[in-house]
């Protein structure tokens, strides 16, 4: 049991912060307010950017415009902590807490898809030119979801056929 500890705080302190971030004084000032708090918890532990990433990915869902964003959550594409996310609900309905564990790169690539074109300039530029091959293949992955959620996505206005 004693063994189990020293790992058990190993994992939960994993996820540190993440290099090259932009400078959270370049956040844009005429970003919605919402956004700009998002983008903040961006800059904390693993699970902080996870939830920040998922909350930018709300805010884009409901309509909000998150493409502020954008330059941030492609930093995160190369992102692996995960986002553990411990709770005693995890162990009374039996299931692993790691379950539910994604890593920030995913939230990430997920809030990417949903902001959509605003993005595609960044992830192109990162495609093109980002040493890091991870990051260049997720960048690649979301310009092709973004693509396929533009071919499937019936416009909502106009005549019903």
């Amino acid at each position: 049991m004693l063994r189990i500890i020293p790992i058990l705080a190993a994992i939960a302190f994993m996820g540190g912060c993440v290099t090259g971030l932009p400078a959270d004084s370049s956040i844009p000032p005429d970003a919605p307010p919402e956004v700009r708090k998002n983008i903040k918890m961006l800059y904390r532990g693993a699970r902080s950017r996870g939830q920040g990433c998922y909350n930018l990915y709300m805010l884009a869902c409901q309509g909000a415009d998150s493409s502020a964003a954008v330059p941030w959550l492609i930093v995160l594409l190369k992102d692996d902590s995960y986002t553990w996310n411990f709770s005693a609900w995890n162990l009374l309905d039996g299931k692993w807490p790691w379950i539910r564990s994604l890593p920030v790169s995913w939230r990430a690539q997920q809030s990417l898809v949903v902001i959509g074109d605003p993005a595609i300039p960044d992830l192109k530029r990162t495609v093109d030119s980002s040493p890091v091959a991870k990051q260049r293949e997720r960048a690649k992955d979301v310009l092709a979801s973004i693509q396929t959620r533009r071919q499937t996505t019936k416009p909502t206005t106009g005549p019903s056929p």
